[in-house]
């Protein structure tokens, strides 16, 4: 996935190019997932980036990519 802008106000934090799909991706990016500090609509994005997915219960609705298992320590 390739960033090709990033947004510092409201709405889509940032727009991408998903090479495997061939199409721009609009990416919302969180420090931490998680249920109680969600507040945007599902609809307005495509994929999550995060650094640790502490989401529970229900699965989250959208792709999450949790940087923080990409990491070898």
């Amino acid at each position: 996935m390739q960033i090709l802008g990033l947004n510092d106000s409201k709405g889509i934090d940032g727009i991408c190019y998903d090479e495997d799909k061939k199409r721009e991706v609009r990416v919302e990016f969180k420090r931490n997932l998680t249920r109680g500090s969600w507040s945007h609509p599902f609809d307005s994005f495509d994929y999550l980036v995060c650094w640790e997915n502490r989401w529970t219960g229900e699965p989250f609705p959208k792709p999450v990519i949790e940087l923080k298992s990409l990491i070898k320590s």
